[in-house]
């Protein structure tokens, strides 16, 4: 876009003043995030306003990373930009894919996504949101999966963290095929298949083994 020097101008929060007194400082561009418009200098690609919501978030993961444990440091710390926002991004995608909420992408989700991310991943995310929906057409009490509630509430990734046991021990349950889990249902007949009570080769042999070093560490303990 052209340049028009303008005198005695009011900048908006968009703007960025400080480059009015520059050559080609006086520029109005397009911004790549809100898509508003706004004078600066003809290479910004960002408003003002963007360029600082951008830099709060960024201070915000900031303290966020520094309340964790050394190990979600370190992992976070050697990511780069790009890493991060490639993950956060498909936990997003994620979300709308399986929801069916096409809620849009902003920075206001962000933060939300980078702390979710510090605890689970995608594959939780996909597990909790089927065993939701699983649990409501089965007609059992579930919480429910917009944003705020799942991900971004008071509270929300305490409740979510509880869902993901829930789920995983949902899904290490012996089930058979729904067609016919629905006909032995209709005959009186037990609906999933009765948990074998028989030990394995393996976990009797790491049991003697297991009793073979207790006996030993009490003879030599002299007890």
């Amino acid at each position: 876009m052209s340049e028009t020097k303008v005198k005695n101008y009011e900048p908006s929060a968009r703007d960025w003043p400080g480059d009015f007194d520059y050559e080609n400082g006086q520029y109005q561009n397009k911004c790549v995030s809100c898509d508003s418009l706004f004078i600066g200098h003809k290479g910004r690609r960002t408003c003002k306003k963007c360029f600082d919501t951008a830099n709060e978030i960024e201070a915000l993961t900031a303290r966020v990373r520094a309340l964790q444990n050394t190990r979600d440091k370190d992992v976070l710390l050697s990511m780069t930009t790009s890493e991060r926002d490639t993950i956060i991004r498909s936990l997003h995608q994620a979300y709308v894919s399986e929801t069916g909420y096409d809620i849009k992408w902003d920075a206001s989700r962000v933060f939300a996504w980078e702390l979710f991310s510090l605890r689970f991943t995608k594959e939780d995310l996909i597990l909790v949101i089927r065993w939701i929906k699983k649990q409501k057409r089965l007609g059992n009490p579930a919480r429910e999966l917009m944003f705020r509630s799942l991900i971004s509430g008071w509270n929300a990734l305490s409740s979510f963290e509880e869902d993901l046991q829930r789920a995983k021990a949902d899904a290490r349950i012996p089930r058979y095929a729904p067609g016919k889990a629905d006909v032995l249902r209709a005959t009186t007949r037990p609906d999933a298949p009765t948990p074998s009570t028989e030990r394995k080769a393996g976990d009797v042999l790491k049991a003697s083994d297991a009793l073979a070093k207790f006996r030993e560490w009490r003879e030599q303990s002299g007890i």
